[in-house]
């Protein structure tokens, strides 16, 4: 909710911006001016979720610091990394086992509302940083994070 003020701002500036919500959300009429740039969808399944992965250029993950999310799986991350995807993520200490900031990912500080409006006006403004960050979240996703290469880590633990 605290986004929505600068997902607003963006809207304003760049008119070729189009937003995919996905997931339970709360009321946002605060965005129904620009309903005809927004996809709105509520849960769905996992096929359907690998079909809007694909379709969606950055992917935003906002996350708040809590015992939750300090335990969180980084799944999700690594479909976005599989498909190729830009991601700007909430810079928790879970997620940098796997995310580094302006290399695979942009991380930014889950209270930092403005650094969210940054990191992604920046995207939308470089072609160059959102190539070089999905080419290496893939090239990461290949080198590290495969099921064998994860399996074989897991097991080389006992």
């Amino acid at each position: 909710e605290l986004i929505i003020p600068h997902l607003i701002e963006i809207l304003k500036k760049f008119d070729n911006v189009k937003l995919t919500l996905v997931g339970f959300l709360p009321n946002l009429n605060t965005l129904s001016k620009y309903s005809n740039r927004i996809n709105r969808i509520s849960f769905v399944d996992y096929i359907n979720l690998q079909f809007l992965i694909g379709s969606v250029d950055i992917h935003l993950i906002p996350l708040q610091s809590n015992f939750f999310t300090s335990c969180k799986s980084p799944l999700k991350i690594f479909e976005y990394m599989a498909a190729e995807k830009i991601i700007i993520c909430s810079d928790l200490p879970v997620l940098q086992e796997v995310l580094n900031h302006e290399y695979n990912a942009i991380l930014v500080k889950s209270d930092h509302i403005e650094g969210w409006r940054d990191a992604i006006i920046n995207l939308i403004n470089s072609k160059e940083l959102q190539n070089y960050i999905s080419k290496n979240a893939r090239k990461d996703l290949e080198s590290r994070y495969t099921w064998e290469i994860r399996a074989k880590n897991i097991l080389s633990a006992f």
